[in-house]
């Protein structure tokens, strides 16, 4: 069921920024409440994984202080978050990866084909965890 939140959710909070560009707080709260108690009863849930939530938030609290022009909205920074929640840390770190060079093509397709000043990022970041989430459970990443 961790695994089953985590997808339905992310599917619903895709179509939403796609659709609205709007990543709604009622659903990453009931998603993030459904990820913790369904994690905490299979075992899925990982201390580590935890850790790297927390340090997600506060890295990106820290970014908009100091950057108070910054695009990435909320609604991304919390999706994040609970990517961070789903995945091993170590999952989580190529994630990181696979991620910025889908949101990177995401964006210069956006900018430069569809002239857009705004692209919604949660179905790109959506992509990057399913993409890692089926490398590493078919042992195709190196670690």
């Amino acid at each position: 069921m961790f695994a089953i939140t985590f997808y339905v959710f992310s599917l619903f909070l895709s179509f939403t920024d796609y659709k609205y560009y709007l990543v709604p707080n009622t659903m990453t709260k009931a998603m993030l409440a459904l990820m913790i108690i369904f994690g905490l009863l299979e075992g899925q849930l990982q201390f580590n994984s935890i850790i790297v939530a927390l340090l997600v938030i506060i890295f990106f609290v820290v970014l908009i202080l100091i950057n108070k022009e910054m695009t990435l909205g909320g609604g991304d920074i919390k999706y994040i978050a609970l990517v961070a929640l789903f995945l091993s840390p170590l999952a989580f770190a190529y994630f990181l990866i696979i991620s910025g060079v889908l949101q990177a093509i995401h964006l210069a397709y956006t900018k430069q084909v569809l002239k857009r000043n705004e692209a919604y990022m949660v179905p790109a970041i959506f992509a990057a965890v399913v993409i890692t989430d089926m490398a590493f459970k078919n042992g195709m990443l190196p670690f």
